[in-house]
């Protein structure tokens, strides 16, 4: 059934995201695409999107960019087509890490039209996880400047929310690239 689908998929998207077991992750979204098989109606459709998503986050977790690509766009244009913009966030911001080793100017186009959306949603939380993944991106090019502005940015919608966890990680990454630039004393 199309609400079975939907717990498998939930379980998928726990596993891959939080313990990062892609076996698992992979076994359950192609379970729930299983039980989806024929089914045409608006919530089947959402949960086939989860489940490509979910497909497509195992891959990324095996390193296999070119099919996690292919499952993360499959997602996207079914949500997409759903309207669904906090789920269109989600794949993008994950196809974005997909491309960011591969194909940079397209990983940026694709996490500053997440970071549009999630501005637009007025969600903190994901604009600020973008602008992370934005300053990486940045950094790896060489862009100490503007990556230090997206770390900056990302601290700025943050601090209202009080999420630890990305703050830590923003503020390990903006201490190294201010300490690339020469700036140790704010590296700190």
């Amino acid at each position: 059934s199309i609400t079975k689908a939907g717990l498998l998929n939930a379980r998928a998207t726990l596993l891959g995201t939080y313990f990062r077991d892609a076996s698992a992750t992979t076994q359950l979204a192609h379970k729930a695409l299983d039980m989806l098989e024929g089914k045409e109606s608006l919530e089947a459709s959402s949960e086939r999107g989860n489940a490509l998503h979910n497909l497509g986050l195992a891959k990324w977790l095996e390193q296999d960019l070119p099919t996690a690509e292919t499952y993360l766009r499959q997602a996207l244009e079914i949500r997409r087509a759903l309207g669904d913009l906090e789920k269109v966030g989600d794949t993008l911001q994950n196809l974005g890490l997909v491309l960011t080793d591969q194909r940079n100017q397209e990983a940026r186009d694709i996490f500053e039209e997440a970071l549009a959306l999630w501005e637009r949603l007025g969600n903190l939380s994901n604009s600020a996880r973008t602008h992370a993944n934005l300053g990486l991106l940045s950094w790896k090019l060489g862009k100490l400047t503007e990556a230090e502005q997206h770390y900056e940015k990302a601290l700025e919608r943050i601090q209202p929310i009080g999420e630890a966890v990305i703050a830590h990680a923003v503020y390990n990454n903006l201490g190294a690239v201010r300490f690339e630039q020469g700036k140790f004393y704010e590296a700190r």
